[in-house]
């Protein structure tokens, strides 16, 4: 059984999600406007190896993110479609 948050909760809930999945490992459901939109899973780790990142690899992970949160909340996003026509068109040479 999975959980489902909402887009508006997520920012406020975003630790309370990550704990409570590492706790219980059940799915959580992203929606809006009542259509699911994605999910997020645990972490599995394989043949019982897990990769940990450098203190300097996190540094870099947690700068990413940051700056991914302040272009979206700044409206510096393209939709996946957007994506899926520009890289077509540098796969093929046409780039503007």
């Amino acid at each position: 059984m999975s959980k489902t948050i909402t887009l508006e909760e997520l920012p406020e809930a975003t630790r309370r999600i990550i704990e409570d999945l590492f706790e219980s490992e059940e799915p959580v459901e992203f929606s809006r406007a009542g259509e699911p939109i994605g999910a997020l899973l645990a972490y599995k780790p394989v043949n019982g190896t897990l990769y940990e990142m450098s203190p300097e690899e996190k540094s870099e992970v947690l700068e990413a993110i940051r700056q991914g949160e302040e272009d979206y909340a700044a409206g510096r996003y393209i939709t996946l479609d957007e994506f899926k026509i520009k890289y077509a068109e540098r796969l093929s040479g046409s780039d503007e």
